[in-house]
């Protein structure tokens, strides 16, 4: 059971540094800048985006905020994805 869970959440962690990317490069934003806007380091966000970090929904929902992004609409395309 404990595989599946962490599975699921690593495939999670995968579409929502993917969406993360997209939508910070569509904005044209660093990854400097949206560290500087949430207040972590920018190897935290590249750690991030590249799916090695696993985060609070805190951050994901200030990361989304940031990039001027409904977190619920995110959550609405990761649900898609994965089905």
């Amino acid at each position: 059971m404990n595989d599946n869970i962490d599975k699921e959440i690593q495939e999670f962690t995968t579409l929502m540094a993917k969406l993360i990317r997209e939508n910070r490069i569509k904005v044209g934003a660093t990854q400097v800048d949206l560290a500087d806007k949430i207040g972590i380091n920018q190897s935290t966000i590249s750690k991030i985006e590249a799916g090695k970090l696993q985060v609070s929904t805190y951050h994901w929902v200030k990361i989304c905020e940031s990039l001027n992004i409904p977190f619920d609409l995110v959550m609405k395309e990761v649900s898609t994805s994965n089905n």
